[in-house]
């Protein structure tokens, strides 16, 4: 017998201890947080076909871009070729002697005073290589000086609505006593619209640009700074995913990576800042920690797709109807679909929150007032993913009701019998009324004492004159003058 309770009781422990892994297991396998460890104090990661941020940090923080600057610069340039008629590959422009300056101890190539070389050539020494040189020349052959130039910048950061940005040069060197600043999300939007001209991305996308010789220098190697893309000058950073863009290093904004990565059908704009290098290794004593990070988020950006948070045709709620004798209420929906760009190993029905507004005036509880028309808007409906806004569409009705011509007619009526000014009326009306009535009431007293005193008097008479009887003739009743 004891042998037989020892085995159940044994079993009912390893079923106890199987449940209680299997749940563990399944609980840790709900909270497992994919999203990467970044040691860029600053970064935004947004899908460039629907602007969605999928990951960020510290992205509102003001920081200096470095020459991320020079994106914003060679958009300008190519924007200004485009708006003149002019090709970046044909249009020579001569050196002048402010571009030459000043530049010892930072990237550049070497430019002379008088040298010639085409725009498209100035284009790739400033993306592929880096150079302040030719960031200074194409500055001044925009805008006749940097400060001019400058003015642009700024102003198209706020055209892209990049607000918190404000350049002070166009190389984007640390600069005294101002700074270029900017924040990750504005870095983005600025990114997002280098990425939309073509050819600059193709520029940076090169290992190395051959430069032709001039009529003041030999030809030019460049080699692309931006090791994601290039093993020439640094191979353990290579990543083939990598599309393009920059790398660029300030001591006061640290190490900056602009680049970005496709995934199938989607793009994903990647923004990292303000990274650090560290020993990673007894052989590797001094790793950018930013391009570490790249790679973490070329890998994490693998499986997003997109997923509706929202259907149009998913039913949110009902509205109660005034004036209809066929409806006592109509349902609501959104007008539009809602999806989001998720990641799906990491997608939590739990975190999809809908919130519905409803348009002044209207009131769900108090109803609307028949007719309704299918389609008529209500109100709007926001869709949130884990705190974040991802979409709104019109709050519409599913459906149509007519009103009852019957109840409208009574509900004038009943509006008019019972409107304030009806109420008003009637009041003053029973006040009148009743001050009719006293006075009435007054009147015949008083005419009935009247008549009392004229009896008394004529009694009195009579007595004074041993009884005569006289005839007096009234004028009327309310008259106490009379004639014998």
């Amino acid at each position: 017998m004891f042998r037989k309770l020892s085995a159940f009781a044994t079993a009912i422990l390893l079923v106890f201890c199987f449940s209680v892994t299997v749940i563990a297991e399944e609980t840790s396998q709900d909270t497992v947080d994919t999203t990467p460890q970044l040691n860029s104090k600053y970064a935004v990661v947004v899908c460039a076909e629907n602007s969605q941020t999928v990951l960020s940090k510290g992205e509102t923080a003001l920081v200096a871009p470095a020459a991320g600057a020079k994106l914003m610069t060679a958009v300008i340039v190519e924007d200004f070729m485009k708006t003149t008629g002019r090709d970046p590959s044909s249009t020579t422009y001569t050196i002048p002697s402010e571009a030459t300056k000043g530049w010892d101890g930072t990237s550049n190539i070497g430019l002379r005073e008088g040298e010639e070389l085409t725009i498209s050539e100035l284009l790739y020494a400033l993306l592929v290589s880096n150079a302040n040189d030719a960031c200074m020349a194409l500055a001044i052959y925009v805008a006749g000086s940097e400060d001019a130039f400058v003015e642009m910048m700024n102003k198209k950061a706020k055209e892209l609505g990049a607000d918190s940005t404000v350049f002070v040069n166009c190389t984007g060197l640390d600069a005294s006593p101002t700074n270029n600043v900017t924040t990750a999300a504005d870095m983005a939007l600025i990114l997002a619209e280098f990425y939309r001209h073509n050819s600059l991305v193709d520029m940076t996308c090169v290992q190395r640009y051959e430069m032709r010789a001039t009529n003041k220098s030999s030809s030019r190697a460049l080699n692309n700074k931006n090791h994601l893309v290039s093993k020439i000058l640094v191979s353990k950073y290579y990543d083939s995913r990598a599309v393009g863009m920059m790398y660029t290093y300030t001591e006061s904004a640290g190490h900056c990576i602009y680049t970005a990565v496709q995934q199938d059908e989607l793009t994903f704009l990647v923004v990292l800042m303000g990274s650090e290098s560290m020993p990673v290794s007894s052989t590797d004593l001094d790793y950018i920690m930013g391009f570490k990070d790249a790679t973490q988020v070329f890998t994490w950006t693998e499986g997003f797709e997109y997923r509706t948070l929202l259907s149009s045709s998913e039913l949110l709620g009902q509205v109660n109807v005034i004036m209809s004798d066929t409806s006592e209420a109509v349902s609501y929906h959104g007008k539009d679909k809602i999806e989001a760009l998720v990641k799906t190993a990491d997608f939590n029905e739990e975190l999809v929150e809908i919130k519905v507004e409803f348009a002044e005036g209207v009131d769900p509880d108090e109803g609307l007032m028949a007719p309704l028309t299918k389609g008529q808007e209500i109100g709007s409906v926001s869709v949130f993913y884990d705190g974040k806004l991802m979409g709104e569409t019109p709050l519409v009705l599913t459906s149509s009701v007519d009103r009852s011509d019957m109840l409208y007619i009574w509900s004038q009526i009943s509006s008019v019998l019972f409107s304030r000014g009806m109420k008003i009326a009637v009041i003053v009306f029973v006040v009148l009324v009743a001050l009719y009535v006293v006075l009435m009431i007054t009147l015949s007293v008083l005419r009935a004492v009247r008549k009392a005193k004229r009896r008394k008097a004529r009694r009195l008479e009579r007595e004074k004159n041993g009884g005569a009887r006289r005839v007096y003739y009234y004028v009327d009743d309310d008259d106490d003058e009379y004639y014998e």
